[in-house]
């Protein structure tokens, strides 16, 4: 039996240069960002961040399937696929445990990314960027990555 973590979680993270970095350990993350908020490559993504260093606040949603975008409340939306060999793709940047998106292995997964309040900046320590990370299989297994 497989183990899944819980559906949803939620953590401050982290950011550096502007970017939330999610990926496999040691890969490199994509360097550019075409559509302005989240881009792919083999084992690794990068979400932009409107702040260059400091916390924001993010959200991630596992889905057995992709789920209809829910634009309610979002200012952006962006969705892109990204491929894992190894089946441990994490949320960087989280002080406490990492975010796993990819409790069931290896494979092609769907990622929508959902951000607000980009555009804002606020003098305190708290975050004001939001964002919502929902993921889904597409397929999976070793084949499916390869």
């Amino acid at each position: 039996m497989t183990h899944l973590p819980p559906a949803q979680a939620r953590a401050d993270v982290h950011v550096t240069y502007h970017q939330i970095l999610v990926g496999e350990p040691g890969r490199d993350h994509p360097g550019t960002v075409p559509n302005g908020l989240t881009a792919s490559a083999p084992g690794a993504a990068v979400i932009r961040t409107g702040i260059h260093t400091g916390v924001v606040d993010v959200t991630v949603r596992l889905a057995g399937t992709a789920q209809p975008p829910d634009p309610e409340g979002w200012e952006e939306s962006e969705e892109v696929e990204f491929v894992t060999t190894t089946g441990v793709m994490r949320v960087q940047g989280v002080a406490d445990e990492p975010i796993d998106l990819t409790p069931q292995g290896a494979g092609r997964y769907g990622l929508r990314v959902h951000g607000r309040r980009r555009d804002r900046r606020t003098p305190s320590n708290q975050p004001s960027e939001v964002y919502l990370l929902v993921v889904w299989p597409v397929a999976l297994g070793a084949a499916a990555a390869g």
